[in-house]
């Protein structure tokens, strides 16, 4: 009986460091933009893509080509109406994935908002540029540089914003499709399923810290990070045992390797898994807020329902 007591102890000791290690890498992950400027961590944002000696080259060689930035476009426009070339940095918002030619995935909130009575409003200035790596060295070639017209937001129904510790930190259901004119026809393939034994990569247009006026400051170049994917078991019971919520079955927690951190500019990045078999990159989630991502797996029926799409496995 003593035996028994003894080994109860000791495993619920054990599991109360495994939570208490999991909460602090949420924690961790929302509040960094206390960071001071001289002193901001090296994130996402600060790996370039392709750079072998940071962070594995993903196997998918077209990525540039699938990844695309958001960004207000009433910020962007010069005098004449124009995309100004020099205001893109100051006015991008979020990352998106191309799935087909004329469908575009990223986060709801990077999209549209949810007044107080719960009604989803979309955001009518939303823009969309691909084609394009690197906003300084890099002149547009209208060749290669796309603008497509925006037709349609479509922020999934279910949409919310949960304030947990009121700081909002996690969005539910955040994920939304932009229906836009023809694209270049290079998407990332859909997942039927998460694959937690294949590395992760994740690529976005994110921040690099804040300056001494509470100011973004955004990298010039488009990055990309290795990540690992925790299993949503542990997850789940952190967030039961130390918020008193339950994080939800639709959403992937993925922390951060090397130390590196996932920016503002960062959300609607696409979570990707590389099969080294098949030599094949497959979306499986969508970074909503930090290490969490919204799980593409649970949405392919939504996704099928508005664009017509299908997982390809």
């Amino acid at each position: 009986m003593k035996k028994t007591k003894k080994h109860n102890n000791v495993l619920t000791l054990i599991i109360l460091l495994v939570l208490i290690f999991v909460l602090a890498l949420v924690l961790n992950n929302k509040f960094f933009l206390r960071t001071k400027a001289n002193s901001v961590q090296p994130s996402l944002s600060d790996i370039i893509l392709f750079d072998q000696s940071k962070s594995f080259e993903p196997l998918d060689k077209n990525a540039i080509s699938y990844v695309v930035m958001l960004f207000n476009r009433n910020k962007a426009v010069d005098e004449y109406g124009f995309i100004d070339q020099t205001k893109l940095s100051s006015s991008r918002k979020c990352t998106g994935a191309i799935i087909d030619k004329n469908w575009i995935i990223t986060a709801a909130h990077c999209v549209a908002n949810v007044d107080s009575k719960g009604n989803i409003i979309k955001d009518q200035n939303i823009a969309v540029l691909i084609g394009y790596y690197d906003l300084k060295k890099q002149r547009f070639d209208y060749s290669k540089v796309r603008f497509p017209t925006v037709y349609d937001l479509y922020p999934n129904h279910g949409f919310k914003i949960n304030t947990i510790l009121d700081k909002g930190i996690m969005s539910i259901n955040d994920l939304a499709l932009i229906r836009v004119s023809d694209l270049p026809y290079y998407p990332i393939v859909l997942a039927q399923k998460i694959d937690f034994s294949k590395p992760a990569s994740a690529i976005g247009w994110g921040a690099i810290g804040i300056d001494n006026k509470g100011n973004l400051i955004f990298s010039d170049t488009i990055k990309e990070i290795s990540l690992t994917i925790q299993k949503p078991q542990i997850i789940t019971l952190a967030f039961n045992t130390f918020l008193g919520t339950t994080f939800s079955d639709k959403v992937i927690a993925a922390y951060v390797n090397d130390g590196y951190r996932i920016q503002p500019g960062d959300s609607g990045s696409p979570l990707i898994i590389n099969d080294y078999l098949l030599r094949k990159s497959y979306l499986v989630g969508i970074d909503s807020s930090g290490i969490q991502f919204t799980d593409v797996t649970k949405y392919l029926k939504w996704i099928k329902d508005i664009s017509g799409i299908t997982p390809s496995r």
